[in-house]
C-alpha cells in the first residue's frame, strides 16, 4: 500500500502466515530422501520459506529426489556390449526391439515431480523471482508492516 503497488482484485484477505519452522523428520523417508532432508530444510528455514505444515509437500519432493538419484544410478550402471559402463536410455529386449529403459523412465517422470514441488517451495530461478521472503528473525523489509 505504502509502495503503491497495492491492489484490492489481487489482494488475499486473511492470508494465513504460519510461523516459519523446520518440521520433524518423517520416518519412513528412505534414506536418501533423509539426506536431502536435512540439505534443504535448513537453507528453506533460513530464508523463512518452511513451516511445520509443509511437512507432507516436503517428504514428497524430497522421496521424487531420492528416486531421481536412485533411477539415474541404476540408469547409468548399464553395461553395454563392450563391457562399458553407460547411460542407457534405451536397452535391446530379448526378442531383439530396442526399448526405453524403464530406470531413464522413471528418471525423466522423477524429475517432472520433483520439479513441480520445486517451484512450490521457490526452489528454482524463474520461481524465487516470483516470491518475497526474508531470512528468519530479519527486520521486516518495510518498517510499517510490523504495526498491521
Amino acid at each position: 500500500m505504502l509502495q503503491g503497488t497495492y491492489r484490492s482484485d489481487r489482494a488475499v484477505n486473511n492470508e494465513p502466515k504460519p510461523k516459519p519452522a523446520i518440521p520433524e523428520v518423517p520416518t519412513h523417508l528412505s534414506d536418501e530422501a533423509k539426506v536431502e532432508w536435512g540439505r534443504i530444510t535448513e537453507q528453506l528455514a533460513g530464508i523463512g520459506l518452511l513451516t511445520k505444515i509443509d511437512r507432507a509437500a516436503l517428504a514428497a519432493y524430497c522421496e521424487c529426489w531420492a528416486d531421481w538419484v536412485d533411477a539415474s544410478r541404476l540408469c547409468a550402471s548399464s553395461v553395454d556390449e563392450h563391457g562399458k559402463k553407460t547411460d542407457r536410455k534405451v536397452i535391446k529386449t530379448a526378442a531383439g526391439n530396442f526399448v526405453e529403459n524403464p530406470y531413464f523412465s522413471i528418471k525423466k517422470r522423477s524429475a517432472e515431480l520433483m520439479h513441480k514441488f520445486l517451484v512450490e517451495f521457490g526452489m528454482t530461478p524463474a520461481s524465487r523471482s516470483k516470491i518475497s521472503a526474508q531470512p528468519t528473525g530479519a527486520a521486516p523489509a518495510n518498517p510499517f508492516e510490523a504495526l498491521g
